[in-house]
């Protein structure tokens, strides 16, 4: 949450804010991709698909760790499927395309990030990565298009669809989780070790708020910082 979505908002504030008139259009040609760039990106994907799982298990103590670890594969490899169907659906000659596969196949890793250590069931963490590569592709093909012509916002390497959008997704799905965290779910070790303030006498549901609180407060920085940065 606090690096995905801080990231990409404080980005796109400045990019907004220090953009000038005329140069979405003027500049969209420099964006274009050629068969040479497009090998290298899609190695930087498959290196970033490889090792994600260690980068958002790394702060994680005990159990947790390995619940992160599989967890974010699960998620990467339900996006990867997700992303390629949608890809391929919503252009007319039904063909994938570069930048929703170089991109959205991350959208797993991407969602797990707030919530990976917390989910118990596998089948959450596939359906969270299912629902983040859609909802990247989606917004490489309309939200992009949009913010490019109609609020002027220049989103050049689609930060908002990579990682604004799956980090939203996780911070509510942490809300969720927190607000089911319970002994019986993780066990005494485990809940201590994943949310030690309820183990010590917090709610499930003042965690809950806690959680959207910082999903709150992680928002407003970012584009508050990013306004007077711009």
């Amino acid at each position: 949450m606090l690096v995905h979505m801080f990231g990409a908002y404080f980005g796109l504030m400045v990019a907004l804010f220090t953009a000038r008139p005329g140069d979405v259009q003027s500049q969209s040609f420099k964006e274009l991709s050629v068969y040479h760039s497009d090998i290298f990106t899609m190695i930087g994907t498959l290196f970033l698909w490889l090792f994600w799982p260690s980068f958002n298990s790394v702060f994680v103590e005990g159990e947790g760790r390995q619940r992160s670890i599989i967890n974010s594969y699960l998620a990467l490899l339900a996006s990867v499927v997700v992303a390629a169907t949608i890809s391929a659906l919503v252009q007319k000659n039904k063909r994938f395309t570069m930048i929703h596969i170089q991109n959205a196949t991350l959208a797993g890793g991407v969602v797990m990030g707030t919530m990976g250590n917390l989910i118990v069931c596998p089948w959450v963490a596939l359906l969270m990565g299912t629902l983040a590569g859609g909802l990247t592709v989606l917004g490489y093909h309309f939200i992009t298009p949009c913010c490019n012509q109609k609020l002027k916002i220049h989103d050049t390497r689609g930060v908002h669809n990579l990682h604004a959008l799956p980090a939203i997704l996780s911070a509510i799905g942490g809300i969720v989780c927190a607000a089911l965290a319970s002994h019986q779910v993780y066990g005494d070790r485990g809940l201590l070790e994943t949310f030690p303030a309820i183990f010590s006498g917090r709610t499930s549901a003042e965690q809950a708020e806690f959680q959207l609180a910082a999903l709150a407060v992680t928002m407003a920085i970012s584009l508050a910082a990013g306004v007077v940065t711009g």
